[in-house]
C-alpha cells in the first residue's frame, strides 16, 4: 500500500484555487495513508519497548489485514492513527519529549490492532495502557478502568466484542454500559449530500491542538453539538456543494476543544491528523459551517506540504496576518491565507440565504480585504519554492475574483477600515514600523 504520490498539474492548480474537489481530495488521502504506513513501519522496526507485546499487535493486525484488507486499510487512514504514529515516531527519534512512559504511546499500537480485529471479524488478545482513567479503542470507543494512569489493561476481542480489564474490572463494549465511552457520530442529509463523521472525545491521540481537548461531552449538550451540526450541513449543501462534495471526501472527526470562557466559539486543526479538527461548542450555524470550511483547507494544505514543499521553513522573517496579532512566518501565513480564501467564498455564497445575508455581506467583505493584503504581502516573499510561487499565484488570482465581486460602497468602506486599524494594531504592539 506504500508508494510514491504525484499531484498532478491540473490538480496542483485546483487546489491553489482554494478548492480541488473530491479527486483531489482522495489523492491527498492515500498520500496521509502512505505516510502513516511509513511512520508505523518506522515504530516497529525501532521498537525500543517489550518486543513481545510489538509482535502480537503486529501478528493481529497481519492476521485482519489478510482477512478483510479494506476494512483495515480504513483504519490505518483514521485522523487518530496518524496522529498516533507521528506523535510516536518523534518520541522514538527523541524530537520530543512527554511526561507519560513511553511504553503507553508503543502500546497504544494494541489497541488500533484490537480495532482492526474488530473490523476484519477476527480474534485477539493483547496489552494496552490506561490513560486518563481509560483505555481506547480506535474507532470504537474507550473502557473506564479504575486504576493509575500507564497501567497495563487486557485487551480481546471475541466475536466482534472488545472487552477492556485491569484491576480486577472488565468492561465489555457496549453502548448502554456506563463504563463503555462509545464513540459518538455527527450525521446529516440534505440536498442528496450525505455525511457522518465521529465526534472524539475519547482517543488519548486527539489532544494535539494548541486548545486543550475537552473531556467527554455531557450528554445534555450532545444534542446541541448535533442539531447545529445537521444545520450547518444543510448551509453547506445548500449554497456552497463544491465544499460540501470535499468534506464528504475527507473529512472523518470533529474534537471537542475546551471553551476557554466567554467569547466566540474557536478551532484548531492539528498537522498530523488529516481529514480532523477541533471546536468549542459551535454558536450557530453558520459559525459552524464556515468552521467545517476552514479547518478542512488546513487539513489539504498539510497534507500537500507532504508532497510538494511550497516554502523554505528555515527562514525568520516575519509577516503581519491580518486575522493573527502575532506575527507569523511564511509557513503560518500560507495557511491562513488558504483557509480564509475559502472562508470569504463561502460567505460569498451565504448572501444568498435571507437569514444571513447582512452578516453573510460583511463577513465577505471583511474577509476577502484580508486575503488580498496577506496574499499580495506573501507574492512578495523570497521564501516560496518555484511551486510556492505557482501555488501562491493561483490563491492571488483567486482572490482577485472575490475582489471583483460587486459590493456597496459602504460595506467595502468599513472593511477597508478596518483592515487599515488592525494592521496599525498590529505594528504597534509587535514594534514593527511600517514599511514606506
Amino acid at each position: 500500500m506504500i508508494r510514491r504520490h504525484h499531484i498532478p498539474d491540473a490538480v496542483f492548480t485546483g487546489l491553489a484555487t482554494g478548492a480541488g474537489g473530491p479527486h483531489a481530495i482522495e489523492l491527498l488521502r492515500d498520500a496521509r495513508l502512505s505516510k502513516h504506513l511509513l511512520l508505523l513501519k518506522y515504530i516497529v522496526d525501532e521498537w525500543p519497548g517489550n518486543r513481545d507485546e510489538r509482535d502480537g499487535a503486529v501478528d493481529v493486525l497481519n492476521h485482519a489485514q489478510a482477512r478483510s484488507p479494506e476494512a483495515v486499510t480504513e483504519l490505518l487512514r483514521d485522523p487518530m492513527v496518524g496522529s498516533w504514529a507521528a506523535w510516536t515516531a518523534r518520541r522514538i527519534r527523541g524530537s520530543i519529549t512527554s511526561t507519560a512512559p513511553l511504553s503507553a504511546d508503543l502500546g497504544h499500537l494494541a489497541a488500533i490492532a484490537t480495532a482492526a480485529a474488530v473490523r476484519a471479524g477476527t480474534d485477539a488478545d493483547l496489552t494496552g495502557y490506561v490513560r486518563d482513567g481509560q483505555v481506547a479503542v480506535p474507532g470504537l470507543g474507550a473502557a473506564q478502568l479504575p486504576v493509575a494512569d500507564f497501567t497495563p489493561a487486557r485487551l480481546g476481542t471475541r466475536d466482534g466484542t472488545v472487552n477492556a480489564a485491569a484491576g480486577g474490572r472488565t468492561v465489555t463494549a457496549v453502548d448502554e454500559q456506563a463504563a463503555w465511552y462509545g464513540l459518538r457520530r455527527l450525521t446529516a442529509y440534505a440536498h442528496g449530500c450525505r455525511v457522518s463523521v465521529a465526534l472524539d472525545d475519547v482517543d488519548p491521540y486527539r489532544d494535539r491542538h494548541h486548545i486543550p481537548a475537552a473531556g467527554r461531552v455531557p450528554a445534555d449538550r450532545l444534542p446541541r453539538w448535533r442539531d447545529t451540526f445537521r444545520q450547518a450541513w444543510e448551509l453547506v449543501t445548500r449554497y456552497a456543494p463544491e465544499r460540501a462534495d470535499e468534506l464528504t471526501a475527507g473529512l472523518r472527526s470533529v474534537v471537542p476543544l475546551a471553551a476557554p470562557g466567554v467569547g466566540p466559539a474557536r478551532s484548531a486543526t492539528a498537522r498530523d491528523a488529516f481529514g480532523s479538527f477541533g471546536s468549542t461548542e459551535p454558536d450557530t450555524a453558520a459559525d459552524f459551517a464556515v468552521t467545517l470550511v476552514h479547518e478542512f483547507q488546513h487539513s489539504k494544505l498539510s497534507a500537500l506540504l507532504d508532497l510538494v514543499p511550497l516554502y523554505d521553513g528555515s527562514v525568520q522573517q516575519r509577516y503581519f496576518a491580518p486575522w493573527r496579532m502575532d506575527p507569523r512566518p511564511a509557513g503560518g501565513l500560507l495557511q491562513g491565507v488558504y483557509a480564509f480564501l475559502a472562508v470569504a467564498d463561502t460567505w460569498r455564497l451565504l448572501r444568498a440565504d435571507p437569514a444571513l445575508a447582512g452578516l453573510a455581506e460583511q463577513e465577505f467583505a471583511d474577509i476577502r480585504e484580508q486575503v488580498d493584503h496577506a496574499v499580495r504581502e506573501l507574492s512578495g516573499s523570497s521564501e516560496l519554492t518555484a511551486p510556492g510561487r505557482r501555488f501562491v499565484a493561483g490563491i492571488r488570482e483567486a482572490a482577485a475574483a472575490l475582489l471583483a465581486e460587486p459590493l456597496p460602497e459602504q460595506v467595502v468602506r468599513r472593511a477597508r477600515e478596518r483592515l487599515v486599524r488592525n494592521r496599525e494594531a498590529w505594528h504597534t504592539r509587535n514594534g514593527i514600523p511600517e514599511r514606506g
